[in-house]
């Protein structure tokens, strides 16, 4: 038997060799000085007091951190997955690049069988290729907050609009189910894709059985069970702040109107063109996205893709256009993000055509834009405020008051507005009792960025640190451990 299981090992990884390389070259891009390059902040502290409170304080979670809309939460999916890898690396907080780097992996995966059952073998494993190296998908996949499986998501989600219309895939609604409930756990504009499902599912007029749509009622309701006990214990808060919101002013000054407008499509050429080159061809106008419509169109006319695929696709991008074009709120580039996977079908598409007609040409086009990903990779600076160097200050001032036997220390914040936060996790690992600053506490100082009126006594990274002056440890007065008392911004016990 277990010859017969090794045969079988050596068997799945020829056949899948190729795969199998690009996961790892995927991984070893996200995971590359990880410690330097992990832009850590003040939302992986949330999600490291989010998951203390579940492995610590026995705190099992419906919500995670307050999104920017006030009353509305993510949902705690994204943090559940966090808890195997902070026990793996004993609650440390690269835990999270480790898991948005697996995440990543699982992306790669799910190219190869999306794109491979949507085109073909071949493009699938372009897929898989051109999203391992893809700079922009690295950098989504080191990001390591509640959005960064959205891209996963949407491999999906299209796969689904795939299924509705090919209409020979009974299991759709399960898929269809999960991706719904989990719509609440990533990003709400991925509701988007629902109506386009619907739209799918109408135009195939398939029949299905009763059996199939129970499974996908059944399914939803699995994955949204949190969502749900949440709005019946809390008089549906969240469903009231999210109608609230589509007709309240959410504070967006200065992008009104047609202006509004331009901003969306400058955003989503900003996502497109970043998908291909990294940001370094730096197209600032409507040049991406006006070469992803000719594409789509070159498409359709050679009957390379399914017309109602492209339909399907051009409804899908309408929908994100109109509605953000016409939100209250500010836009930000990882709200469009469920529709930035339409441009790199278009260029897995057209590689894949390349290579069918000239392996030669193909392997070029691919080399370019492998160069291009992985010159602006190797240009990239680390993070010079990140997770290594936010880890050291806080084991400085540690090791300071051990060796000064302070009891508790304050912590000033010498920084630019929302530098301050991404801290207090550190401080809760290296078991420092924060106390109010006042003259009866040893008084520590962060300083970043750097000025020259500011003289530091350690560096470490771009962040200074200015200890105190040595204070008696017997005139210290600590209190409260203003760490653990006071409230976290976006954080909810």
């Amino acid at each position: 038997m277990k010859n017969i299981s090794f045969e079988k090992l050596v068997f799945f990884v020829l056949r899948n060799k190729w795969l199998i390389v690009i996961v790892f070259l995927g991984l070893f891009l996200r995971l590359y000085k990880i410690e330097t390059i992990f832009n850590y902040g003040h939302d992986h502290d949330l999600a490291s007091w989010i998951v203390k409170d579940v492995l610590v304080n026995k705190h099992p979670r419906l919500i995670g951190q307050q999104t920017s809309t006030l009353g509305i939460f993510i949902g705690p999916y994204w943090y559940y997955t966090l808890i195997p890898f902070y026990i793996l690396f004993a609650m440390d907080p690269i835990a999270i690049a480790y898991q948005s780097a697996f995440i990543g992996a699982i992306a790669i995966i799910s190219c190869y069988f999306v794109f491979g059952k949507l085109i073909e073998k071949q493009a699938g494993l372009i897929a898989a290729l051109l999203y391992s190296i893809s700079f922009f998908m690295i950098n989504n996949d080191r990001e390591g907050v509640p959005t960064t499986p959205v891209i996963l998501w949407t491999i999906w989600g299209i796969y689904v609009i795939y299924l509705f219309l090919k209409g020979k895939e009974k299991k759709v609604f399960v898929f269809a189910g999960i991706l719904t409930g989990l719509i609440w756990h990533l990003n709400f504009a991925l509701v988007f894709y629902v109506p386009v499902w619907c739209m799918a599912y109408l135009m195939t007029k398939k029949d299905y059985a009763i059996r199939d749509y129970i499974n996908g009622i059944i399914a939803l309701i699995i994955t949204s069970f949190p969502l749900l006990l949440f709005e019946l214990r809390h008089g549906f808060i969240q469903v009231k702040s999210l109608l609230f919101s589509l007709w309240q002013d959410q504070g967006d000054t200065v992008y009104l109107g047609i202006e509004k407008y331009k901003r969306v499509i400058f955003l989503i050429n900003k996502n497109f063109s970043n998908l291909f080159s990294g940001g370094l061809l730096g197209f600032n106008n409507e040049i991406a996205l006006v070469l992803i419509i000719i594409l789509f169109l070159y498409f359709l006319t050679r009957k390379i893709l399914d017309k109602k695929l492209i339909f399907s696709f051009f409804v899908l991008f309408s929908l994100f256009v109109l509605f953000f074009s016409n939100y209250s709120k500010t836009v930000s580039e990882y709200y469009l993000n469920g529709i930035t996977l339409l441009s790199f079908f278009g260029l897995v598409l057209l590689c894949n055509e390349i290579i069918k007609r000239s392996k030669r040409y193909g392997l070029v086009f691919l080399g370019f834009v492998f160069a291009i990903n992985m010159w602006v990779y190797i240009q990239s600076p680390p993070s010079g405020n990140g997770y290594k160097y936010r880890k050291e200050v806080i084991n400085a001032i540690k090791h300071d008051m051990i060796a000064n036997n302070y009891s508790c220390s304050g912590i000033s914040y010498l920084t630019d507005p929302g530098y301050d936060l991404g801290y207090r996790y550190f401080m809760w690992r290296e078991d420092i009792h924060v106390a109010k600053i006042s003259e009866d506490v040893p008084v520590y100082s962060i300083v970043y960025p750097l000025r020259d009126y500011f003289i530091v006594d350690n560096l470490f990274g771009s962040i200074g640190i200015i200890k105190p002056n040595r204070q008696d440890p017997a005139t210290i007065n600590c209190g409260d451990n203003i760490n653990v008392t006071e409230p976290l911004f976006g954080y909810t016990q």
